[in-house]
């Protein structure tokens, strides 16, 4: 199963976004979130909660910096010329 989220707005480089799941998520035959797997949709103990980061452009050693020598490293790996 997978899950397609259209956010309202751009997420930004650095932002973390929390992602809030409850019964309301229901799949194509109309069964609500069972987030604790059990097969019985149990209402708060099914709700789930994903925290994730958005990284800076270039940020790929994920230090919250663009670090020209890792920037250069990576652009060599893929075959970009700088």
């Amino acid at each position: 199963a997978h899950l397609i989220i259209t956010p309202l707005e751009n997420f930004y480089s650095d932002e973390q976004i929390q992602l809030s799941i409850n019964q309301q998520l229901r799949d194509v035959w109309n069964n609500s979130f069972d987030g604790n797997g059990n097969g019985d949709p149990d209402g708060v103990v099914d709700e789930d909660t994903i925290l994730f980061a958005i990284n800076l452009l270039g940020d790929y050693d994920r230090s919250s910096l663009v670090d020209l020598r890792i920037l250069l490293l990576y652009s060599r790996i893929g075959g970009m010329k700088l």
